[in-house]
């Protein structure tokens, strides 16, 4: 269903981040990239708007808002501006919402 198509999207996405670094190598420049900003569709503004809906979505799973999740934090890791702080503000929300929801402790 949906369900099972957004998560490969997601996964797809997650993989093609990594295409041209080695294990544990991360690019920072995001879409300013010359080398691997074709495959970081989602660096976007619209990427990390339906990135920002999977990962507070009620109906999706865990593990696909926990997949939108970490490409949220791949893009705050970026240095392209616009959508390094749409994707913070993004992940701040993603904590806002999570927080509301546990239930309190002292």
């Amino acid at each position: 269903g949906d369900e099972s198509v957004a998560r490969n999207v997601a996964l797809l996405l997650e993989a093609a981040g990594r295409v041209f670094l080695g294990p544990g190598e991360q690019c920072r420049s995001g879409l300013d990239c010359s080398a691997c900003s074709a495959f970081r569709p989602h660096h976007g503004p619209w990427g990390v708007h339906l990135l920002t809906s999977l990962a507070v979505s009620p109906t999706a799973s865990v593990g696909l808002r926990k997949i939108a999740v970490r490409l949220l934090l791949q893009i705050a890791e970026t240095f392209s501006k616009p959508t390094q702080r749409q994707a913070l503000g993004s992940l701040v929300k993603v904590l806002q919402l999570h927080r509301a929801r546990d239930p309190p402790t002292l």
